[in-house]
Parts: C-alpha cells; sequence; structure tokens
C-alpha cells in the first residue's frame, strides 16, 4: 500500500473537492488509536467517533 496517499491526491476531482476526506489525517489517527489500544489504554469508542466526526 505504499504510494496509495499519492495515487488517491492524484485521482481527485476538483468538483468534488468540498467532500473529501483528508487521507493523511485520518491515517495519523487511526494510528494513534491503534497504538492506544496495543498499549492497553483504555480507548473510548464515543471518543473515537467524536474524533472521526470532525473530518
Amino acid at each position: 500500500m505504499v504510494g496509495f496517499g499519492k495515487k488517491l491526491q492524484k485521482a481527485r476531482v476538483p468538483t468534488w473537492e468540498v467532500y473529501y476526506i483528508s487521507y493523511k489525517m485520518m491515517k495519523e489517527k487511526v494510528n494513534v488509536f491503534g497504538q492506544e489500544l496495543k498499549s492497553g489504554s483504555k480507548v473510548e469508542r464515543k471518543r473515537i467517533l467524536k474524533e472521526f466526526k470532525k473530518f
């Protein structure tokens, strides 16, 4: 999956720009939540959903 973000960026349609989610930001958030789960930290589902609603 190396380069997926770059391929996604190149395939963007300008008229749809307002509907796109930042892939980079989303990927960072998923990694943060994944690390929290691995570390045994209590991750609240509501907090995660609230964070993703911001996109």
